[in-house]
């Protein structure tokens, strides 16, 4: 009698399957979370996708893409935000050229530029005897000094720019040095061949000058790059002058001697050179450095004027050569720049030299030995070392 009812329960059951088959056929049925299909019409019961990570910015407000490492972000790899139609300073890389203008404090101490103009010693100069040293000896030599040094340039594009400055030094040093009788203090600097020479004086005073200014137009443009740094080389034209000035005076109770010397060198030429720069991504902090030689074709000219209070032209001759003075010039340092480059300041240690120039001691050493040949001397170059800060403006 409960037969016919076990025969009606299996084929409705049998009726759902069929549906149920044909509907997932036809694509009617889907699983919880599944929001599409796949490609051969069977549906897709993977997870959804996981949402892209969120976009990266730098501390100039420029979208970066970041290197995936196996332990996760590694760091910046490249800019995402430029484009060519970028009305934004923050569109351009930290390194780009700018129009710019920028002022400059060097504070330099000249070196090799010293002169030694006079000893104390014991006792008035036995004839056979070398003379004994009682006391320092008598040295002008320039300490540190300020100069400053400005500029602007005119940028072409992020790539390439020109770049004006004008740069001046100017410092002065004096000594003296003092004794009392039985000791004297002879001149190391006075004509050996003048009477005045052998003399003994009791007190020796010295002023001693060095100057310099320079004239630079340099192109600029990047040789290698990238996001946070740039590598850029420079060619220019340079112009040049060194000038130093002597004075020496000693009195011998109300008895004046003096020497006066003055040598310049004046010129112009070539100039090539290297600068660089690394750019902190997470901040605005920078490293930089600069390296550029000068090739300087100039004229050198120089005076020596001995006199005393009775003769005003004890020994006075001068001298003029056609030179070629090399410039080597170093900087390293460190700075800062404001989000989007508005700003800059930086600051680092400048090293500068001149070679085949005519420091005073030599000439001096020239005039005293009647020796003017410049092959018989090595000590012919200048150099300037210290620290600078720059602060610069762009747009």
């Amino acid at each position: 009698m409960n037969k016919p009812y076990w025969i009606l329960s299996a084929c409705l059951a049998f009726a759902a399957s069929t549906a149920t088959l044909r509907a997932d056929q036809f694509g009617l049925l889907t699983s919880v979370g599944n929001t599409g299909q796949a490609a051969d019409g069977q549906a897709n019961y993977s997870a959804a996708p996981a949402s892209p990570p969120a976009p990266q910015y730098d501390w100039l407000g420029r979208q970066i893409s970041l290197t995936t490492g196996t332990t996760g972000t590694t760091g910046p790899e490249t800019q995402i935000g430029k484009t060519a139609d970028c009305a934004c300073d923050c569109c351009s890389p930290p390194w780009a050229h700018r129009c710019n203008a920028f002022f400059e404090v060097m504070v330099l101490r000249p070196r090799d530029a010293e002169v030694a103009y006079a000893t104390a010693i014991e006792g008035p100069i036995v004839a056979g005897v070398p003379p004994v040293q009682v006391g320092r000896i008598g040295v002008a030599d320039p300490d540190y000094t300020p100069g400053w040094r400005l500029g602007a340039t005119w940028a072409f594009n992020e790539c390439s720019s020109l770049v004006f400055t004008y740069s001046r030094f100017e410092s002065s040093t004096n000594d003296s040095v003092t004794t009392t009788a039985p000791n004297v203090i002879r001149s190391s600097v006075l004509h050996p061949g003048t009477a005045n020479a052998g003399s003994d004086f009791l007190d020796a005073r010295a002023v001693s000058d060095v100057d310099f200014q320079l004239f630079d137009i340099d192109y600029r443009a990047v040789w290698d790059s990238g996001d946070l740094w740039a590598i850029n080389y420079v060619a220019g034209f340079r112009y040049a002058q060194l000038n130093q000035a002597f004075t020496g005076v000693f009195d011998n109770t109300g008895t004046l001697d003096q020497l006066n010397t003055r040598s310049t060198f004046e010129g112009a030429g070539l100039k090539l050179g290297l600068d660089g720069e690394k750019h902190a991504y997470n901040s605005g902090l920078f490293i930089y450095g600069r390296s550029n030689v000068s090739f300087i074709a100039g004229e050198t000219r120089a005076r020596y004027l001995q006199s005393s209070d009775v003769d005003p032209s004890i020994v006075d001759t001068n001298w003029k050569a056609g030179r070629i003075v090399t410039i080597l010039d170093l900087e390293l340092g460190a700075g800062w720049q404001s989000p989007c480059g508005r700003w800059r300041i930086n600051g680092g240690y400048l090293f500068a030299s001149w070679y085949n120039v005519l420091p005073t001691d030599q000439w001096i050493r020239n005039v005293q030995t009647n020796d003017f040949v410049d092959d018989q001397h090595d000590n012919d170059a200048i150099t300037f070392d210290g620290i600078t800060m720059r602060l610069t403006y762009q747009w």
